[in-house]
């Protein structure tokens, strides 16, 4: 048996709790609506809470992906770009801003 879900994400989450009750996560394929600006990874909008690019690594994606596949099959690895794009990074890397002295 294998479970396809589509849908926003409080729906695919509850789906998935149940669904686990009955097949192992390998075998439930989500695609999670997120909003897409870029397309192709850069711009971190799709990014899901574990860190997956959904327009790079998905849009069906499971439990079980651990790594990315090129388009010949092969492992590879995943490019860091997101990492560096999530809005906390980029604030926490900016410098302190300067006040003036009273």
């Amino acid at each position: 048996m294998v479970f396809y879900n589509c849908g926003p994400a409080p729906m695919i989450h509850a789906s998935e709790a149940v669904q686990k009750e009955f097949v192992s996560s390998d075998r439930i394929f989500s695609a999670i609506d997120y909003l897409t600006k870029c397309g192709v990874g850069i711009c971190g909008a799709c990014t899901s809470p574990d860190g997956r690019r959904i327009c790079v690594d998905g849009p069906f994606i499971t439990d079980g992906l651990t790594e990315n596949r090129a388009a010949s099959g092969y492992k590879s690895p995943s490019p860091p770009a997101f990492k560096l794009l999530q809005p906390s990074t980029l604030l926490n890397a900016l410098p302190a801003p300067k006040h003036p002295a009273h």
